[in-house]
């Protein structure tokens, strides 16, 4: 039997990864503080007027007013804290929530000690920019957004995390790197950049944000429907790329299908099969073109012949773009 990564099966949760980094760190600053001090100084940016501290308290879900930091770590002999701000998808940014957290931490803390309490705030995404900068528009924003007015901030990365190594070895913590390496923080395939060469680099940011919010994969593998956690969200993304300037909206497409693609839609998939149909209806320049398995496929000014494929549909689930460039009939001849 393979070996069984339990994060893989849990997903991008937020919850379950702040309340596991949360533990791991009291574990660790209650053992030989190994992975405590590597985080701490990565959070700090090693900053010597912020020592590691000698009498923590590690906390998960520290209410606000309004909302809640996800982890807070208080030195009682500073006194100070740093409040950490856990993302598991770029989808998931708000903005302003640092600074509301920021100013939160320190009315807490001012109204407990009756005096003013040093805090910092640490923002954990799975991007940063210095990992995959592009796909992290939103968050990288709501942090530069907020660092303009608290310099001392730090941005921090899932995969930064994932470089600790504690001395002792751990497989929960194995699998948690592991997991973040390869699911949460996957670069995109050769075959996803390919895609995204097709249209705009604006656009292909918010269309990648807005595809992982629908649960769609974007390793340039199919995603099963069962999967998939808001077919809308998937809708959404592909009119980005069906509505962006590099689609030829002057060009108008009828559907290429057979009887079996029009089966999908009798199948336990049938209302997700229904609404990628119904953007061929809604828009000329998309159409269907499949026997079995289908396309959807957009009119495009650099291919006005054979459009883009934006994604293939097989009866149980999607996977995004092409496998290769399409070319016009121009480049065939």
């Amino acid at each position: 039997m393979s070996r069984m990564n339990i994060f893989k099966v849990i997903g991008k949760f937020e919850r379950i990864h702040s309340e596991y980094l949360a533990a791991v760190l009291r574990a660790s600053y209650d053992g030989d503080r190994e992975l405590f001090t590597q985080f701490w100084q990565l959070a700090v940016d090693s900053d010597e007027n912020w020592p590691v501290p000698t009498a923590a308290e590690i906390k998960t879900e520290t209410f606000l007013n309004p909302g809640r930091v996800d982890i807070t770590v208080f030195d009682r002999n500073s006194p100070r804290c740093l409040g950490v701000e856990v993302k598991t998808t770029e989808a998931s940014t708000t903005d302003g929530q640092l600074a509301t957290y920021q100013s939160g931490l320190e009315a807490l803390y001012r109204k407990e000690y009756k005096r003013k309490i040093e805090v910092r705030m640490a923002y954990l995404t799975p991007f940063n920019h210095e990992h995959s900068p592009e796909r992290a528009t939103h968050s990288r924003r709501e942090f530069c957004a907020f660092k303009r007015e608290h310099s001392e901030a730090v941005h921090l990365s899932w995969l930064d995390v994932a470089c600790i190594e504690p001395h002792v070895e751990d497989d929960l913590w194995s699998q948690h790197q592991e997991y973040v390496r390869e699911v949460m923080c996957a670069p995109l395939s050769k075959e996803m950049r390919d895609f995204g060469s097709f249209f705009d680099a604006a656009v292909m940011e918010k269309f990648w944000t807005q595809l992982e919010a629908s649960g769609v994969g974007i390793k340039g593998e199919q995603t099963p429907f069962d999967e998939i956690s808001d077919i809308n969200q998937l809708i959404s993304a592909l009119k980005l790329l069906i509505n962006s300037p590099e689609a030829n909206s002057t060009i108008t497409k009828g559907n290429d299908v057979n009887d079996k693609v029009k089966k999908h839609s009798q199948s336990i998939h049938g209302p997700k099969h229904d609404a990628l149909f119904a953007i061929a209806d809604k828009y000329p320049w998309v159409w269907i073109e499949g026997e079995g398995n289908y396309g959807v496929r957009v009119a495009h000014h650099k291919h006005p012949s054979s459009g883009v494929s934006l994604c293939t549909v097989s009866e149980n689930g999607v996977r995004i773009g092409q496998k290769r460039p399409a070319r016009s009939n121009a480049q065939l001849s």
